[in-house]
């Protein structure tokens, strides 16, 4: 795979060096693809980019290499709507129905701006894989087209009684400006945001430019190759997750937003404050993270996204002045066996590296590596086969019971019981689940493959754990009554 170095600006040689060991091995071991750059005080002390914009052509991937940034979009449309409600052309309270008079009464005259920025409108989650919104989700579609997957919906909740993230509100959001300022969504935010801050990779929708490539997107399928992937057309995604740009883009907006270039002070700590109970508050996430092993943690701002053929993470470390942004055009939708993921695996040890705390180089995935294995010979041999790399290979490989949990998840949907309850057995049995938060969906599916092999006795045992774990679960009550009628018969 190409390699291309990038500007490292050595303000803390030690600091640099630690982030581009790990970033090495998340490279080498982890398969990733894409860009990163951290800076402090305003300096960028590391940035590289690494793999493929392209394997069809293999187009390596650069500083300047547009990303899909997926919901981290969602941060340039809270800043649109903020900078809106400072010239007095949106209000917070403002409702729907008082920018957009043909949006349905109920409910639009109960939500308010305040509901659609922080997820509290009750409007539904939409499912990126199912139904007719993802069905259509490559073709153009007027605005009027957009609401009407969601507008005429019950409310999950009463507006501020509960919190569901959904794209809706944020398309609604960039509705609204449109309708309050009779632009496009793409022409307020070039206007406002991106020109005046130089952001010349930044766009709506996957373009190249001059010297700025836009990532061909690849999603990985359980153990198959990439495969190339369209994105969402960016009139199905606006305001949500439409817009593309590098990681020195994103780090000119990241100094942008300590100064009262784009928005006043008042506004910008309304942006940073959580909202909510889930720490969300306009367009950004807010919490607190572990530094080192020691309880030291330290304040974030942030957001992350994921997209066909995209994930991404910003994190802003404003006390301390730290950012660092991690873009990728490679990604695993939901087995996380062979890709590194910017927010769960990266962000944390990266995290570390730049606040000198202890982080763990990533390994090669020895789920993976087995999966590879029993497709070759079979399942017989997965059990010699973990006993011999946990012997001879334990400092190269990562071991991870959500690893060989998803493994053995994809066996049993292929109908490869057998190696599912192989792979289940070493992920619940001999690497423990218990401290996941779905331990008793991973019981549950063990005692299934258990079931379905015919071990009824293993089967009972394990699900009246799941049982145990997550009372009344539908799942492990049935199959725990079927493995109690097939061991009688």
């Amino acid at each position: 795979m190409v390699q291309v170095p990038g500007i490292v600006a050595l303000a803390d040689a030690g600091v640099s060096e630690r982030i581009d060991q790990l970033m090495q091995e998340y490279h080498s071991t982890r398969h990733f693809h894409g860009a990163v750059l951290v800076a402090e005080d305003g300096k960028i002390i590391y940035s590289k980019a690494f793999g493929l914009a392209s394997i069809e052509d293999s187009i390596p991937n650069t500083l300047t290499t547009r990303f899909g940034l997926a919901s981290v979009s969602k941060q340039f449309t809270s800043m649109l709507v903020l900078q809106l409600v400072e010239e007095g052309k949106l209000s917070l309270d403002g409702t729907v129905t008082n920018y957009l008079p043909d949006y349905p009464g109920e409910p639009g005259d109960r939500i308010t701006i305040h509901h659609l920025l922080t997820h509290t409108s009750g409007i539904y989650q939409d499912s990126p894989t199912v139904g007719t919104r993802a069905s259509r989700r490559l073709e153009d579609h007027s605005r009027d087209e957009l609401m009407e997957y969601f507008k005429d919906h019950e409310l999950l909740f009463k507006p501020s009684e509960g919190f569901q993230y959904t794209n809706f509100n944020y398309n609604l959001l960039a509705i609204i400006a449109e309708a309050v300022t009779s632009k496009s969504y793409e022409e307020l935010l070039q206007q406002r945001i991106f020109d005046p801050l130089g952001m010349k990779n930044t766009c709506v929708g996957a373009k190249s430019g001059p010297g700025s490539v836009a990532a061909t997107g690849y999603d990985y399928d359980f153990l198959g190759d990439p495969r190339r992937v369209d994105f969402t057309h960016e009139s199905v995604a606006i305001g949500a997750g439409d817009l593309y740009s590098t990681v020195e883009d994103l780090f000119l907006w990241d100094q942008a937003l300590y100064s009262d270039k784009l928005l006043s002070e008042r506004y910008r700590k309304m942006m940073f404050t959580s909202h909510t109970g889930v720490g969300y508050a306009y367009g950004w996430q807010v919490g607190k993270y572990a530094t080192n092993d020691s309880g030291d943690s330290v304040t974030a701002i942030y957001h992350d996204g994921g997209a066909e053929g995209a994930q991404c993470c910003i994190y802003r470390f404003v006390e301390d002045r730290r950012l660092f942004i991690v873009l990728s055009n490679h990604r695993e939708p939901w087995i996380h066996i062979r890709l590194s993921r910017p927010k769960e695996d990266m962000a944390p040890n990266i995290m570390r590296a730049l606040y000198g705390g202890e982080y763990k180089l990533p390994g090669r995935s020895a789920a993976y590596e087995l999966a590879l294995a029993a497709e070759d010979s079979g399942a017989g041999v997965i059990g010699a086969e973990y006993e011999k790399l946990g012997r001879s290979s334990s400092d190269d490989y990562t071991f991870d019971a959500d690893e060989f949990y998803n493994v053995g998840l994809s066996y049993l949907w292929r109908s490869e019981s057998q190696k599912a309850l192989e792979f289940l057995k070493i992920a619940v049995d001999d690497l423990g689940v218990d401290h996941l938060g779905y331990a008793w969906q991973c019981h549950a599916v063990y005692g299934e493959a258990a079931v379905r092999c015919k071990q009824f006795d293993m089967a009972i045992r394990i699900l009246e754990r799941s049982l145990q774990l997550k009372p009344g679960n539908p799942s492990a009550a049935y199959w725990l009554g079927m493995a109690k009628m097939l061991k009688q018969n």
